[in-house]
């Protein structure tokens, strides 16, 4: 079990800690409020839930590190309008299945503070796991005025700032009165994170959120991230419709093979190739591919380098009438069996190094050292007659699952 690592996050030096913040519209507010009432749970303790839920599904997980940080003063009376500093920074193990509904969660999560409520004054950090927590959920307390041998003072709260190793933090600070929002902020090491990203960070909890309010029990898988106003962004970056050419990309290829054999068709570092050449490694993959059984309408994924190899193998799974699910191979074996397994993909075709531990998982792992040697066959293999409807590929862009039908190959 790790901590979960947004898309939002760059391999960057932290340079600063930087804070953005939003207000809860009051509807949704009210809204939250009766339904954490109703499952006798705590407005606090939904929006931790909620800020869990998103983060395992921008991870791609259901398992997750996170931290606590955890003001004791609500918990005794002693400590109650107390100035001082007395919270903790509380690990928590968070994992649910593909199925678990938000309600859940809810209570799982509920459970989960109690038993660190119950135990806090007993821990200490040298209890954490060897894997550290990089990101964490915190509520600023509400200082009321205090009345004491007849003087009256308020306490003020310091400037917030990141609990050591914290990368990301959501912190909620409450209202200031029964008509005044909840503020919700992100707490974010510069350069880890980009304003720009935790803003959108930020966009997506508070649709979460609505999309809880509507359906509680619905799959946090299923829940919505996307507000109208991001969908319509993401749908107008694709082009407008276009005709479709006479010919296909791979006849074009093919064609372009004998009309220029030598003219450069791939760069990729100091290494080239030309039609002719691409033409070749083409139609040699494509007919092991086939060999392997690699079927028309079949999804093959391919978690090689970006190199001149994963754009021949690219090109010959369409040869032989298969869509292609791009997998970074530096992804984690557990990750990219899920994604196979969602995408419907049987087979992957990786380097010689990452064979084993995928077959281990039961997947069908090819690499090319491997398949080279089934391309007996000479005679050439005539590129796949695709439809409009067939799929071209498949991406999983961290919140959506798009099997790619846009123009055949």
């Amino acid at each position: 079990m790790s901590a979960p690592w947004p898309a939002y996050r760059q391999d960057q030096p932290a340079t600063h800690q930087a804070h953005h913040q939003v207000n809860l519209p009051l509807a949704l507010q009210g809204q939250l409020q009766r339904l954490a009432d109703a499952r006798q749970a705590s407005l606090d303790t939904l929006l931790q839930a909620a800020w869990w839920a998103l983060l395992g599904r921008l991870g791609d997980s259901n398992r997750l590190l996170g931290a606590w940080q955890h003001d004791a003063r609500q918990d005794y009376d002693y400590f109650a309008n107390s100035a001082g500093a007395l919270s903790k920074l509380l690990p928590l193990c968070l994992q649910w299945a593909d199925e678990t509904r938000f309600g859940e969660h809810l209570a799982a999560l509920g459970a989960a503070l109690e038993q660190h409520v119950a135990w806090q004054e007993y821990w200490v950090p040298e209890w954490v796991p060897t894997a550290v927590p990089t990101v964490a959920f915190s509520t600023t307390p509400a200082l009321a005025p205090q009345v004491a041998g007849g003087l009256c003072w308020q306490g003020e709260l310091l400037a917030p700032r990141l609990p050591t190793g914290i990368e990301l933090q959501l912190r909620i600070c409450p209202a200031a009165g029964a008509d005044q929002p909840i503020t919700v902020s992100l707490d974010y090491l510069a350069g880890r994170y980009s304003a720009r990203g935790m803003q959108g960070l930020l966009e997506q909890y508070i649709e979460l959120l609505r999309s809880i309010v509507q359906a509680p029990d619905r799959p946090l898988r299923q829940l919505n991230l996307l507000g109208e106003a991001e969908r319509q962004r993401l749908l107008s970056i694709n082009p407008a419709p276009q005709p479709l050419a006479a010919t296909s990309l791979a006849a074009q290829i093919s064609q372009w093979a004998i009309d220029t054999p030598d003219a450069l068709a791939l760069v990729a570092g100091d290494a080239g190739l030309s039609y002719a050449q691409l033409e070749l490694a083409v139609q040699r993959l494509a007919l092991a591919l086939q060999q392997a059984g690699v079927q028309p309408g079949a999804v093959l994924a391919l978690a090689l380098p970006r190199s001149l190899d994963w754009v021949v193998a690219m090109l010959a799974s369409w040869r032989v009438g298969a869509a292609y699910l791009a997998l970074e191979p530096h992804w984690p074996v557990a990750r990219q069996v899920r994604l196979m397994t969602q995408a419907g993909a049987t087979q992957v075709l990786v380097e010689p190094a990452a064979v084993a531990s995928l077959r281990e998982q039961g997947i069908e792992a090819l690499s090319l050292d491997s398949l080279y040697p089934l391309a007996v066959d000479t005679a050439r293999l005539q590129p796949h007659a695709a439809s409009a409807s067939d799929a071209a590929y498949v991406l999983f862009l961290s919140l959506i699952h798009i099997s790619e039908p846009t123009r055949p190959y």
